[in-house]
């Protein structure tokens, strides 16, 4: 096991990336404001690190809402420096206008 990135959310998103972009593709344990999960380097389709995804795994991270697909982020996320809120479907099973659209969410920063 390796040993935990630990520290502020600038700190331990500047760690992860710096480890992957020197090529330590593993998942490793990570702690923020008491909040402690497993964060995972994962690769795009053309191969190469989705910096975006793994700063985004340390920023749900931070406010405790880790998860790998976004699920209990309450669709908050980032993408090309850039963060977004994609709001989950009604639960009444009708469309709502919003439910595939991406909306800039002002004041997250860009970390990678």
């Amino acid at each position: 096991m390796t040993d935990p990135l630990q520290g502020t959310l600038a700190d331990v998103t500047a760690r992860a990336l710096r480890l992957a972009r020197a090529g330590d593709h593993r998942a490793r344990p990570a702690r923020i404001n008491g909040n402690t999960a497993i964060l995972t380097p994962h690769r795009t389709e053309s191969g190469h690190l989705d910096a975006a995804d793994l700063a985004a795994q340390a920023y749900a991270l931070a406010l405790g809402l880790s998860s790998d697909d976004g699920h209990y982020t309450d669709g908050y996320f980032t993408a090309a420096g850039l963060g977004h809120y994609v709001p989950a479907p009604d639960n009444d099973d009708q469309p709502h206008p919003q439910d595939s659209e991406k909306h800039h969410v002002p004041g997250l920063k860009r970390w990678f």
